[in-house]
């Protein structure tokens, strides 16, 4: 939510001053696309003279465009962000949402990687969540890398993030190495892979 001078706002108002939404805005905390994402996901909005909406509306709004067009990709992965989050739909319902979205785009990146994190993060079966993300990595390592498009390259490199993050909480630290030693065959400058790294050293944690 966002808060204000009178606490934890509910309910739809308008009003102006000095707020901060969950997510920042770009001239507060620019953090290039993945800020971008969040901001169309989560509670943000410009805070002057704005209103609250309800999250239920934009989950009907995703449903709708997907049942529409199945191909947009961005719908199903945004979509189920912001089901995730809500305590009427939740994780697992963002997991068969995205589940359907990756029946009918067996070769998205996004998707796969995206279901992945989800159940990593969201749902802590990490296990479950190799899979999806390993497809992501093989899925990206089959494509021209002129081919991606900005969203296809981004959710790649997440996926060698993710897959770092995903050994670091099961406590497979030899495996988080693998992958980090991997993501930056292919991406040589990330930050993560390069992090864990040097957290854990090879002659340290294995």
């Amino acid at each position: 939510g966002v808060t204000s001078g009178d606490g934890v706002e509910k309910g739809v108002r308008q009003h102006a001053g000095t707020e901060t939404t969950v997510v920042p805005s770009p001239q507060v905390a620019w953090r290039g696309e993945l800020g971008d994402i969040e901001r169309q996901v989560k509670p943000y909005n410009g805070m002057e003279g704005h209103s609250h909406k309800d999250p239920k509306e934009s989950v009907q709004l995703y449903r709708l465009m997907t049942l529409s067009n199945p191909k947009f990709v961005r719908g199903w992965t945004e979509g189920a962000w912001i089901m995730a989050h809500q305590k009427e739909a939740g994780p697992e319902k963002a997991l068969a949402f995205l589940r359907e979205g990756e029946k009918a785009n067996p070769e998205s990146i996004e998707i796969a990687s995206s279901v992945g994190w989800l159940l990593t993060r969201n749902l802590e079966r990490y296990d479950e969540a190799l899979a999806p993300l390993e497809r992501a990595v093989a899925l990206g390592n089959t494509r021209d890398p002129q081919s991606l498009t900005s969203d296809e390259e981004e959710a790649f490199a997440s996926a060698y993030r993710f897959l770092v993050n995903n050994r670091k909480y099961a406590g497979d630290i030899a495996g988080g190495r693998h992958w980090a030693l991997e993501g930056l065959k292919r991406f040589p400058e990330d930050p993560s892979c390069r992090k864990f790294l040097e957290e854990y050293p090879a002659s340290g944690k294995e």
